[in-house]
């Protein structure tokens, strides 16, 4: 070597270069999977872990949708919503008959999470709260979906439910198949991975690495 220059061309070709070459690798690889490596996460903890949810959350099965045995909207609860929509100063403009219709319609399931509604179970769940009870801003529920969903988009709120019904089955699952093999994990862990398992540290209490004291909490 004759120059700084001619120095740092040998280190650009035994260092930066094959660097550049595996991260363009990486990202094909990567791109296989719909992630750009570049936008959906740098680090390979971070795209692998997405990678597991996809195939975790394929082929999700949908909740059991059989008609349930009919009923009448009772009518102690709709007389409720006319006193509640009359408190809140909303438009009130929903019939027994509309209600009794969309039970029908809606096989008396959820319109939710497709549980079987009961008189005991079923309320008129508003679609947009900002409304009262209308005709067209109506759908079925259970009171405790109902209760649950508050704003939340009906489309967001059902897929939430599909995930609660899958739970046994997704890859997050810990049930008592698993529970042996986490805490001999999470007993044995170190470094960065051992967040996972620890969320919560504190200076001077929380051990790591096979009892040695936490001395500095970063991040």
């Amino acid at each position: 070597m004759k120059s700084i220059k001619d120095l740092l061309v040998w280190y650009n070709n035994l260092d930066v270069k094959p660097f550049v070459q595996a991260i363009k690798a990486q990202r094909e690889l990567f791109k296989k999977f719909g992630l750009d490596m570049f936008c959906d996460g740098v680090s390979l903890p971070g795209l692998s872990e997405k990678v597991m949810y996809q195939t975790g959350f394929k082929s999700l099965q949908k909740q059991p949708r059989d008609a349930a045995n009919s009923f009448v909207f009772p009518e102690k609860r709709y007389l409720g919503y006319i006193t509640q929509d009359k408190r809140a100063g909303r438009e009130f403009g929903l019939s027994m008959g509309h209600l009794n219709r969309l039970l029908e319609k809606q096989k008396y399931l959820c319109g939710l999470c497709y549980c079987k509604l009961t008189p005991e179970t079923a309320s008129a769940d508003r679609v947009n709260n900002q409304r009262g009870h209308v005709d067209g801003n109506i759908l079925m529920s259970c009171i405790n979906c109902n209760v649950a969903r508050k704003d939340m988009s009906l489309k967001a709120f059902r897929y939430q439910k599909l995930l609660d019904f899958n739970s046994d089955r997704l890859v997050y699952s810990i049930d008592e198949e698993e529970k042996d093999i986490y805490q001999k994990m999470k007993d044995n862990i170190a470094g960065g991975p051992s967040i996972i398992f620890n969320r919560f540290a504190k200076r001077n209490e929380t051990t790591i690495r096979g009892g040695k004291t936490c001395k500095k909490i970063i991040g």
